[in-house]
């Protein structure tokens, strides 16, 4: 119970830093929420307004990319990724010589 009535405390000053256009302290208090509770959805929707209003695209970028990850690791799926890669890496040594006979990039030969 104490643990929820902090992380809703860091929620609400982060959303108040939101309103008054302080982005960083948004983006500090949001992340110290993820710190403490990684699946916590309206954090993480805070962190990635935050970045978003502040222009941010890299950080953005990063925080859904970690975002993904930690939904797949919740899901169990984490280990599948590393299996996700590897069919990539192996469509991308399938490609072709270059020309998809539209004078287009190259295209991937089926595996």
């Amino acid at each position: 119970a104490r643990k929820q009535a902090y992380l809703t405390a860091l929620e609400t000053r982060a959303t108040q830093a939101l309103e008054r256009d302080d982005l960083a302290q948004a983006e500090a208090l949001a992340r110290r929420a993820i710190g403490i509770e990684p699946g916590r959805e309206s954090a993480w929707r805070l962190l990635l307004t935050a970045l978003a209003r502040s222009g941010n695209l890299a950080g953005l970028t990063m925080a859904y990319r970690d975002l993904r990850l930690s939904l797949l690791r919740g899901a169990g799926l984490a280990a599948g990724l590393a299996g996700v890669a590897g069919v990539r890496d192996r469509a991308d040594s399938q490609c072709d010589d270059g020309r998809d006979g539209r004078g287009g990039q190259g295209r991937v030969k089926f595996i």
